[in-house]
């Protein structure tokens, strides 16, 4: 057998390295759910010319625990589900939104374990 050489790792900046650091801290989220740290819900979007109604069902979730962002055209919901101040598991789902949402109007209710999300839609005549 020959003389075996170790593989090297290409040289990496600095500079490459906290850019990687800063999408990682962005998208934590995301690396989180891919990595498997998240359950995803059952969701159901449904919609007309006036409205996109997005309902979530989050099982023994308490309202404190429920985060909702809206950023852009994306409807992020993470959940936490607490058994006696110990968590049990985390709850993450993201939508993408149609390009008619209007985001700035849209409003939420908790009721039910169910999460209600209702964004207006607007079209422009051309």
């Amino acid at each position: 057998m020959g003389k075996q050489t170790k593989k090297r790792l290409p040289f990496l900046e600095e500079a490459d390295i906290n850019t990687f650091v800063k999408i990682l801290k962005r998208n934590i989220h995301a690396v989180r759910k891919a990595m498997g740290q998240f359950e995803e819900p059952y969701s159901e979007v449904t919609h007309n010319f006036k409205h996109i109604l997005i309902k979530i069902a989050l099982p023994a979730v308490e309202k404190r625990h429920l985060t909702l962002k809206i950023a852009g055209r994306t409807v992020e919901v993470i959940a936490e589900q607490k058994h006696h101040r110990r968590h049990v598991k985390t709850y993450y789902r993201s939508i993408e939104l149609p390009s008619t949402a209007h985001t700035l109007r849209a409003s939420a209710t908790y009721a039910g374990e169910t999460l209600y999300i209702k964004v207006p839609q607007v079209f422009t005549r051309v």
